[in-house]
């Protein structure tokens, strides 16, 4: 080839993207969704691709391994968070815990439990953060009250319909 054909190439310079991502052996990878994703990977598009090329490349013995050990990693964790690894632990801090509850249950209940704010039918709202307590005194149904913080809509049937309740 000619010299002049390298001339223009010796004066061109590539200017990486700022939202590219060197990810070895020399190529970028340019992450569009960098702004809400920094790592590429946890990138959920990106992370779909990922695993449906991993699964449709799969063998079905691989695919017994790794259910395998899934299990057995379930069974770790099972056994890690209920205390089998350390039972005594459980015995050495259950004193402590009863004592704690029966000279200080209603400031823990209160740190504990969550605000809601109650609308009756009338449109009068009360503030409490024990709503159990509250729907017995003012005899209504504590479940459907208390679905109704999760829904946003009014109680519609039984005694305590048209009550509203919203989790502050």
């Amino acid at each position: 080839m000619s010299e002049k054909y390298f001339e223009g190439l010796k004066e061109f310079q590539f200017d990486t993207p700022p939202d590219a991502v060197n990810v070895g052996g020399g190529f970028e990878h340019i992450n569009t969704n960098r702004h809400l994703f920094p790592n590429p990977m946890k990138d959920p598009i990106t992370a779909a691709k990922n695993l449906a090329s991993r699964v449709s490349n799969q063998k079905p013995e691989d695919k017994e391994r790794l259910a395998d050990v899934s299990r057995q990693n379930l069974k770790k964790a099972v056994a890690v968070n209920t205390g089998k690894k350390r039972p005594d632990h459980g015995r050495l801090m259950a004193p402590h815990f009863r004592n704690l509850w029966a000279t200080k249950k209603d400031e823990l209940r209160d740190a504990l439990s969550s605000t809601f704010l109650v609308t009756s039918p009338t449109g009068k709202v009360f503030t409490t953060n024990r709503l159990e307590e509250f729907c017995k005194n003012n005899n209504l149904t504590y479940v459907p009250v208390w679905n109704s913080s999760r829904t946003g809509k009014p109680v519609t049937k039984g005694k305590s319909k048209g009550w509203l309740c919203t989790k502050i």
